[in-house]
């Protein structure tokens, strides 16, 4: 009892001085932190205040040098000794200023609204009529009451004074905009003064009629009367405090034209900063403290609720990559092709359901664009591999001709419903047999005429042209497969990214069409690992043609012969299997693929007795002895006991030993294949069952 006391006070003095530990760290980061924050802060504000003065003066600058020049083009253009009002319209539309005024020899100042005003005792007149260019500030005008700089330089014409041409900056606008600023979201209120210190424009705009000066804006009216000096040292920014404002403001002194620039931090940006570096701060010790109470916990808590966490821990990563990967797999649009196929046929032979030939033609189709849907789902389960640059392109005995003939059944299928013509085109086939990997060859020639038929409007033609070149060296066929359309065609800048993942042109037209943007991406990966090429030319609202060309090696003559009888013998496996008779335990959980199964197999002429689970099957064999079947097709996917868990205890049964177990599954990768195997079993179909492929494999362990 007094050893737990003990424990109970040290676990409590512990806790107390983490706690102390931690807060001290705590406030130590945020005092240290807060400091780094104003300092990073005041070096923005510098930073920005010397390239805001640098664009002030080359503002200013820009004013001095376009009068210069516009009085110069001015003097040219003029053909007696009056200025002409009207052709300050369009000196202004080359200049720099928001507005321009001329004053006449007699001292009255001419804007191009045609009003006039009395100009004999302003600088821009007085100044100019002795021959000088410049600029005067003019803090309230007399017609608009705002703050105004006006740039001037005189006009002669035969060498005599002709008036004053003037440009003016609206404070108001065009300065302005020259010094309003942000930082982190929120505005800075900036100033620009006269060498007096009076304030002329502010960011947030300002009233002339104020008139206040910058010495007034650090809180002290003498704060910075100090640094009203004309002393070119002054040209680097000045920092002074605020109350309230860690950071506070910065003054400058413009070189050129001898202003100052006064800005200030915005307090809500140096809050937002300070408390967002703060939050690391926050984080961590709470993360410290989570650690702690965490390592506590583990010291009073079992190791077998330990396990549980991990276990659960570990479940909920497994769900997590599960979802990422079930929406990589869900991304591409090539799926759409073959369903639409088997969707549309599907209609078709539901509306001709009496018509018996028409019916069983559109069943057919079904079964062809099913099987290419089954291909292609297994193709983007693995599109980590293509990503990775490790598929391989297989080499496999392929017929060109007929290949076409499935292209065009699905293509067909997917035209009819857009009411949209398409047409397969056949040019010179001289090798008609090659080798090559037909799904992906499929799957780009399939989105490229899908992608045609999508961007084509109704009533709109695609055409598929097919034909052999000359173009390849021996034992090698060089084809080419063209896709052309009437639709709506494609921008030049979008051809050139066309084949980067996620493109789509951002149109009005293409915006409203479904797809993930990586179909053409893919088929460029593809093309390029045939050795292949692929261009593509497209004119906006005239439609585009793609062209694909690739190499393949010929099939000799024996090839050719043995290919064609596979694929009679394929016709008539069914019919020399003799499996009459045989039985077969069918181990499947889903009714629906049981039932499925149990009919084709018999109707093959087998006897099928069925197990709704591993457990129920292993029990089947343990009482009537595994002699009794002939086959047992094992489903992996299932519920109480999974198919490789019941595959190795029959094999563990003395019964069990040589009864031919195949697995049947719709895990169809080659590591799924491995895995039955390494289970006992002798052979592995996938799914959805092809019952010729299933009884062929059945012959070969009857």
């Amino acid at each position: 009892m007094k050893h737990t006391k003990n424990r109970k006070t040290a676990f409590v003095l512990v806790t107390v001085i983490a706690t102390v530990l931690l807060a001290l760290a705590l406030l130590l980061f945020t005092v240290q932190n807060n400091r780094r924050i104003t300092a990073q802060n005041r070096e923005y504000l510098l930073d920005n205040a010397r390239q805001m003065a640098a664009s002030v003066d080359s503002a200013i600058t820009d004013g001095h040098n376009n009068i210069r020049i516009l009085s110069a083009l001015a003097e040219q253009s003029m053909t007696g000794p009056e200025f002409d009002i009207a052709s300050m319209q369009g000196l202004i539309k080359d200049s720099v200023f928001d507005f321009m005024e001329y004053a006449d020899p007699e001292g009255m100042d001419h804007n191009i609204t045609g009003g006039v005003s009395e100009a004999k005792d302003r600088k821009y007149y007085t100044d100019a009529r002795n021959g000088n260019r410049g600029m005067e500030l003019i803090h309230i005008s007399r017609a608009t009451h705002e703050t105004l700089l006006m740039f001037y330089s005189p006009i002669l014409y035969e060498g005599r004074f002709a008036g004053s041409l003037v440009g003016v900056y609206q404070a108001s606008n065009r300065i302005t905009h020259l010094i309003r600023t942000e930082y982190f979201g929120e505005a800075a209120d900036t100033y620009l003064a006269a060498e007096n210190g009076l304030v002329i424009a502010g960011s947030r705009g300002y009233d002339p009629a104020d008139g206040m000066y910058i010495t007034a804006l650090a809180g002290d009216d003498g704060a910075l009367a100090s640094l009203l000096t004309p002393d070119p040292a002054q040209d680097q920014p000045i920092s002074f405090s605020l109350p309230g404002n860690a950071t506070g403001g910065c003054m400058i002194r413009l070189p050129e034209s001898g202003y100052y620039l006064v800005q200030i931090f915005p307090q809500a940006a140096g809050r937002r900063m300070t408390n967002d570096a703060n939050l690391a701060g926050y984080v961590l010790t709470l993360f410290l403290l989570l650690l702690y109470a965490a390592v506590l916990t583990a010291l009073i808590l079992s190791y077998r609720r330990q396990q549980r966490q991990v276990e659960e821990a570990r479940n909920q990563a497994e769900i997590a990559s599960q979802a990422k990967t079930s929406f990589l797999f869900n991304m591409s649009h090539d799926i759409r092709t073959p369903m639409n196929a088997i969707l549309g046929y599907t209609n078709i032979g539901l509306r001709h359901v009496e018509d018996v030939e028409r019916s069983r033609d559109s069943y057919q189709k079904i079964k062809t664009a099913g099987g290419h849907l089954l291909n292609l789902i297994n193709d983007i389960l693995e599109m980590s591999r293509i990503e990775s640059g490790t598929l391989v392109l297989a080499e496999n005995p392929v017929d060109v001709l007929k290949a076409i003939e499935n292209i065009d059944q699905m293509s067909q299928a997917l035209a009819i419903p857009r009411e949209i013509s398409f047409e397969t085109k056949i040019g010179e086939i001289r090798d008609a047999y090659v080798y090559a990997d037909e799904l992906h060859i499929n799957e780009v020639i399939i989105n490229l005429i899908s992608n045609a038929i999508k961007y084509t409007d109704a009533g709109g033609n695609v055409t598929y042209s097919v034909c052999q070149t000359g173009e390849a060296a021996e034992g090698w066929a060089a084809y080419r497969f063209e896709v052309s359309d009437d639709g709506i065609g494609m921008s030049e800048e979008f051809q050139s990214r066309l084949f980067e993942a996620f493109s789509r042109e951002n149109s009005a037209t293409v915006s409203k069409t479904e797809g993930a943007g990586l179909g053409l991406s893919i088929v460029k990966r593809i093309v390029d690992m045939a050795g292949g090429t692929i261009s593509v030319r497209s004119t906006p609202g005239k439609g585009s043609v793609f062209t694909v060309e690739i190499p393949f090696r010929v099939m000799d003559e024996e090839a050719v012969a043995k290919l064609k009888t596979e694929d009679a013998s394929a016709e008539t496996i069914v019919s020399d299997t003799d499996l009459t008779g045989k039985r077969i335990l069918l181990v499947e959980d889903n009714e629906m693929n049981r039932e499925i199964a149990t009919e084709l197999l018999t109707e093959a002429g087998l006897d099928v007795e069925t197990a709704e689970d591993g457990e129920i099957a292993v029990r089947m064999i343990i009482e009537n002895g595994a002699d009794r079947y002939d086959f047992i097709l094992m489903d992996i996917q299932m519920p109480v006991m999974n198919g490789y868990e019941a595959a190795k205890t029959i094999r563990m049964l003395p019964s069990g030993q040589d009864v031919p177990i195949i697995a049947l599954s719709a895990n169809a990768f080659a590591e799924d294949k491995a895995a039955s195997l390494a289970a006992g079993m002798n052979d592995h179909v996938a799914k959805p069952v092809n019952i010729r492929e299933l009884l062929g494999t059945l012959a070969k362990y009857a």
